[in-house]
Protein backbone atom coordinates (compact mmCIF):
# COMPACT_ATOMS: atom_id res chain seq x y z
CA UNK A 1 0.00 0.00 0.00
CA UNK A 2 2.51 2.70 0.88
CA UNK A 3 4.62 1.42 -2.26
CA UNK A 4 1.29 3.06 -4.29
CA UNK A 5 1.69 5.89 -2.59
CA UNK A 6 4.90 6.45 -3.49
CA UNK A 7 4.64 5.79 -7.10
CA UNK A 8 1.03 8.18 -7.00
CA UNK A 9 3.42 10.60 -5.75
CA UNK A 10 6.02 10.35 -7.85
CA UNK A 11 3.73 10.43 -11.02
CA UNK A 12 2.39 13.39 -9.73
CA UNK A 13 5.33 14.87 -9.09
CA UNK A 14 6.75 14.41 -12.60
CA UNK A 15 3.57 15.72 -13.73
CA UNK A 16 3.94 19.00 -12.31
CA UNK A 17 7.31 19.40 -13.10
CA UNK A 18 6.24 18.72 -17.55
CA UNK A 19 4.06 21.78 -16.45
CA UNK A 20 6.38 23.77 -15.43
CA UNK A 21 8.46 23.36 -18.73
CA UNK A 22 5.46 24.09 -20.64
CA UNK A 23 4.74 28.09 -22.06
CA UNK A 24 1.70 28.04 -23.32
CA UNK A 25 -0.15 30.41 -25.41
CA UNK A 26 -4.48 30.59 -27.22
CA UNK A 27 -5.02 31.88 -29.43
CA UNK A 28 -8.66 33.38 -30.69
CA UNK A 29 -9.52 31.52 -34.02
CA UNK A 30 -12.76 33.85 -34.91
CA UNK A 31 -10.55 37.18 -34.62
CA UNK A 32 -7.78 35.64 -36.83
CA UNK A 33 -10.59 34.86 -39.81
CA UNK A 34 -12.10 38.52 -39.34
CA UNK A 35 -8.83 40.72 -38.71
CA UNK A 36 -5.81 39.15 -40.50
CA UNK A 37 -5.29 40.71 -44.06
CA UNK A 38 -4.77 36.86 -45.73
CA UNK A 39 -8.07 36.10 -44.20
CA UNK A 40 -9.70 39.13 -46.03
CA UNK A 41 -7.74 38.40 -49.13
CA UNK A 42 -9.08 35.23 -49.01
CA UNK A 43 -12.94 36.07 -48.24
CA UNK A 44 -12.66 38.43 -51.00
CA UNK A 45 -12.04 36.60 -53.52
CA UNK A 46 -14.26 33.90 -52.97
CA UNK A 47 -17.26 36.52 -52.60
CA UNK A 48 -15.84 37.76 -55.95
CA UNK A 49 -16.42 34.68 -57.27
CA UNK A 50 -19.38 33.28 -55.34
CA UNK A 51 -21.42 36.94 -56.78
CA UNK A 52 -20.25 36.05 -60.47
CA UNK A 53 -22.04 32.63 -59.96
CA UNK A 54 -24.79 34.20 -58.64
CA UNK A 55 -24.97 36.54 -61.32
CA UNK A 56 -25.07 33.14 -63.54
CA UNK A 57 -27.84 31.41 -62.09
CA UNK A 58 -30.17 34.66 -61.78
CA UNK A 59 -30.16 35.24 -65.10
CA UNK A 60 -30.47 31.67 -66.26
CA UNK A 61 -33.23 31.38 -64.15
CA UNK A 62 -34.95 34.67 -65.75
CA UNK A 63 -34.49 33.15 -69.06
CA UNK A 64 -36.19 30.05 -67.79
CA UNK A 65 -39.19 31.92 -66.25
CA UNK A 66 -39.80 34.36 -69.81
CA UNK A 67 -39.94 31.09 -71.70
CA UNK A 68 -41.69 29.29 -69.36
CA UNK A 69 -44.40 32.56 -69.21
CA UNK A 70 -44.59 32.53 -73.28
CA UNK A 71 -45.16 29.16 -73.53
CA UNK A 72 -48.15 29.10 -71.13
CA UNK A 73 -50.12 31.87 -72.68
CA UNK A 74 -52.21 30.80 -75.62
CA UNK A 75 -52.80 33.89 -76.93
CA UNK A 76 -48.68 34.53 -77.61
CA UNK A 77 -48.86 30.92 -78.94
CA UNK A 78 -51.32 31.54 -81.50
CA UNK A 79 -49.32 33.70 -82.97
CA UNK A 80 -46.29 31.87 -83.09
CA UNK A 81 -45.65 28.94 -86.09
CA UNK A 82 -45.03 25.55 -85.08
CA UNK A 83 -41.56 25.48 -85.78
CA UNK A 84 -41.38 29.34 -83.48
CA UNK A 85 -42.41 26.89 -81.09
CA UNK A 86 -40.65 24.05 -80.98
CA UNK A 87 -37.55 26.20 -81.07
CA UNK A 88 -38.88 27.33 -77.51
CA UNK A 89 -39.23 24.46 -76.70
CA UNK A 90 -35.88 23.30 -77.27
CA UNK A 91 -34.06 26.33 -75.95
CA UNK A 92 -36.21 25.88 -72.61
CA UNK A 93 -34.89 22.08 -72.14
CA UNK A 94 -31.59 23.90 -73.25
CA UNK A 95 -31.74 26.06 -70.00
CA UNK A 96 -32.86 23.79 -68.09
CA UNK A 97 -30.11 21.87 -68.87
CA UNK A 98 -27.59 24.39 -68.54
CA UNK A 99 -29.32 25.30 -64.98
CA UNK A 100 -28.64 21.96 -63.39
CA UNK A 101 -25.21 22.37 -64.37
CA UNK A 102 -24.55 25.81 -63.13
CA UNK A 103 -25.99 24.99 -59.58
CA UNK A 104 -23.32 21.45 -59.54
CA UNK A 105 -20.87 23.86 -60.33
CA UNK A 106 -22.03 26.50 -57.75
CA UNK A 107 -22.50 23.94 -54.60
CA UNK A 108 -18.74 22.65 -55.86
CA UNK A 109 -17.48 26.22 -55.71
CA UNK A 110 -18.51 26.72 -51.97
CA UNK A 111 -17.24 23.96 -51.00
CA UNK A 112 -14.05 23.78 -52.40
CA UNK A 113 -13.68 27.93 -51.78
CA UNK A 114 -14.02 27.73 -47.96
CA UNK A 115 -11.78 24.92 -48.27
CA UNK A 116 -9.28 27.15 -49.81
CA UNK A 117 -10.06 29.91 -47.42
CA UNK A 118 -9.39 27.40 -43.96
CA UNK A 119 -6.12 25.99 -45.72
CA UNK A 120 -4.70 29.47 -46.96
CA UNK A 121 -5.23 30.59 -43.07
CA UNK A 122 -4.55 27.60 -41.15
CA UNK A 123 -1.28 27.65 -43.15
CA UNK A 124 -0.78 30.93 -42.01
CA UNK A 125 -1.31 30.62 -38.69
CA UNK A 126 1.16 27.85 -38.69
CA UNK A 127 3.94 29.75 -40.10
CA UNK A 128 3.33 32.69 -37.78
CA UNK A 129 2.83 30.31 -34.47
CA UNK A 130 6.54 28.87 -35.26
CA UNK A 131 7.87 32.45 -35.37
CA UNK A 132 6.26 33.44 -32.44
CA UNK A 133 7.19 30.27 -30.01
CA UNK A 134 10.69 30.65 -31.35
CA UNK A 135 10.92 34.49 -30.46
CA UNK A 136 9.25 34.16 -26.87
CA UNK A 137 9.86 30.67 -26.11
CA UNK A 138 6.48 29.06 -26.18
CA UNK A 139 6.36 25.13 -26.42
CA UNK A 140 2.83 24.59 -27.45
CA UNK A 141 0.13 27.81 -29.11
CA UNK A 142 -3.38 26.27 -28.67
CA UNK A 143 -6.65 26.99 -30.59
CA UNK A 144 -9.09 28.71 -28.06
CA UNK A 145 -12.29 26.71 -28.96
CA UNK A 146 -10.49 23.48 -28.33
CA UNK A 147 -10.10 25.21 -24.69
CA UNK A 148 -12.98 25.16 -21.58
CA UNK A 149 -10.93 27.71 -20.01
CA UNK A 150 -7.54 29.33 -20.22
CA UNK A 151 -6.31 32.05 -18.67
CA UNK A 152 -6.57 35.52 -20.26
CA UNK A 153 -2.91 35.88 -19.93
CA UNK A 154 -2.30 32.85 -22.22
CA UNK A 155 -3.79 34.92 -24.91
CA UNK A 156 -1.17 35.63 -28.03
CA UNK A 157 -3.93 36.39 -30.66
CA UNK A 158 -2.80 39.73 -31.07
CA UNK A 159 0.84 38.77 -31.29
CA UNK A 160 -0.65 36.33 -34.13
CA UNK A 161 -2.50 38.95 -35.82
CA UNK A 162 0.57 41.34 -36.28
CA UNK A 163 2.79 38.26 -36.99
CA UNK A 164 0.41 37.03 -39.95
CA UNK A 165 -0.20 40.74 -41.30
CA UNK A 166 3.87 40.66 -41.33
CA UNK A 167 4.22 37.68 -43.46
CA UNK A 168 1.40 38.43 -46.09
CA UNK A 169 3.42 41.98 -46.27
CA UNK A 170 6.55 40.20 -47.12
CA UNK A 171 5.07 37.61 -49.14
CA UNK A 172 3.22 40.35 -51.25
CA UNK A 173 6.84 41.97 -51.53
CA UNK A 174 8.46 38.87 -52.84
CA UNK A 175 5.70 38.65 -55.64
CA UNK A 176 5.92 42.26 -56.41
CA UNK A 177 9.94 41.90 -56.75
CA UNK A 178 9.53 38.67 -58.60
CA UNK A 179 7.19 40.71 -61.27
CA UNK A 180 8.56 42.37 -64.39
CA UNK A 181 8.08 45.95 -64.39
CA UNK A 182 5.88 47.34 -67.50
CA UNK A 183 8.80 49.21 -68.76
CA UNK A 184 11.47 46.18 -69.31
CA UNK A 185 8.48 44.69 -71.30
CA UNK A 186 8.38 47.80 -73.81
CA UNK A 187 11.06 46.76 -75.63
CA UNK A 188 9.44 43.51 -76.98
CA UNK A 189 6.54 45.30 -78.11
CA UNK A 190 8.95 47.74 -79.91
CA UNK A 191 10.49 44.70 -81.65
CA UNK A 192 7.78 44.91 -84.28
CA UNK A 193 8.79 48.21 -85.49
CA UNK A 194 12.30 47.77 -86.00
CA UNK A 195 11.20 44.55 -88.52
CA UNK A 196 8.79 47.43 -90.16
CA UNK A 197 11.42 50.01 -90.31
CA UNK A 198 13.60 47.11 -92.23
CA UNK A 199 11.14 46.06 -94.55
CA UNK A 200 10.85 49.84 -95.77
CA UNK A 201 14.76 49.93 -96.04
CA UNK A 202 14.59 46.99 -98.35
CA UNK A 203 11.77 48.47 -100.21
CA UNK A 204 13.36 52.03 -100.66
CA UNK A 205 16.71 49.79 -102.29
CA UNK A 206 13.95 47.80 -104.21
CA UNK A 207 12.95 50.81 -105.64
CA UNK A 208 16.21 52.43 -105.94
CA UNK A 209 17.61 49.96 -108.44
CA UNK A 210 14.43 49.83 -110.80
CA UNK A 211 14.97 52.80 -112.72
CA UNK A 212 18.16 51.31 -114.06
CA UNK A 213 16.66 48.78 -115.82
CA UNK A 214 14.07 50.85 -117.93
CA UNK A 215 17.42 52.32 -119.76
CA UNK A 216 18.70 48.69 -120.65
CA UNK A 217 14.88 48.15 -121.45
CA UNK A 218 14.85 51.61 -123.86
CA UNK A 219 18.50 50.34 -125.51
CA UNK A 220 16.98 47.14 -126.54
CA UNK A 221 13.59 49.04 -127.93
CA UNK A 222 16.33 51.26 -130.05
CA UNK A 223 18.37 48.78 -131.34
CA UNK A 224 15.40 48.05 -133.75
CA UNK A 225 14.89 51.38 -134.72
CA UNK A 226 18.53 51.99 -135.20
CA UNK A 227 18.33 48.96 -137.94
CA UNK A 228 15.96 50.08 -139.72
CA UNK A 229 17.47 53.47 -140.56
CA UNK A 230 20.81 51.88 -141.61
CA UNK A 231 18.56 49.81 -144.04
CA UNK A 232 16.54 53.42 -145.61
CA UNK A 233 20.64 54.56 -145.67
CA UNK A 234 21.92 51.68 -147.63
CA UNK A 235 18.80 51.68 -149.99
CA UNK A 236 18.96 55.16 -150.56
CA UNK A 237 22.46 54.49 -151.73
CA UNK A 238 21.68 51.16 -153.58
CA UNK A 239 19.21 53.92 -155.50
CA UNK A 240 22.22 56.51 -156.12
CA UNK A 241 24.33 54.34 -157.79
CA UNK A 242 21.59 52.61 -160.07
CA UNK A 243 21.00 56.35 -161.65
Amino acid sequence: MKKRYLVTAFILASLQLCAADQKVGIVNMENVFMETKLSKQEQASFETMRKQFATLLEDTDKQIGDLNEKLSDKDTLDGLSPEAIDEMQNKLAMLREEMGRYQQQYYQFMQQGQNKIMQSVFGGITQASEKIAAAKGYTMILNKQACFYNAPTLDVTADMIKEMDKNFEDEAKKQAAATPPVSAVAPVAAAPELTRAEAKKEETKQTAVAPEVKPEVKKEEAKPATAKAEEKKSAATDVKKSK
